[in-house]
């Protein structure tokens, strides 16, 4: 993986170049999420996924966890507080 930069294979084959943010291990979830925008989004959204690691590939999973996502989006929501604070 180049450094901040995380590029996957879509379900049609086609590649997907993301930004990487951040990666965070939460431990009450036993779990790494990755959040990360996707290169030439023209929104400029962030996206967040469950980010599992094996010795040759990453693999990103959808968040389907309302519980999860509420704490990832919290960690997003902070991240953007502190970004317009500066």
């Amino acid at each position: 993986m180049e450094e901040n930069v995380l590029i996957v294979t879509g379900p049609s084959g086609n590649k997907i170049k993301l930004n990487v943010i951040d990666i965070v291990y939460v431990e009450e979830f036993k779990k790494e999420y990755i959040i990360y925008a996707i290169e030439n989004d023209a929104e400029n959204n962030v996206y967040a996924s469950i980010l599992n690691e094996d010795e040759k590939s990453y693999q990103i999973k959808t968040i389907e966890n309302d519980d999860e996502w509420d704490f990832i989006q919290g960690i997003i929501d902070e991240m953007s507080t502190n970004v317009e604070g500066v």
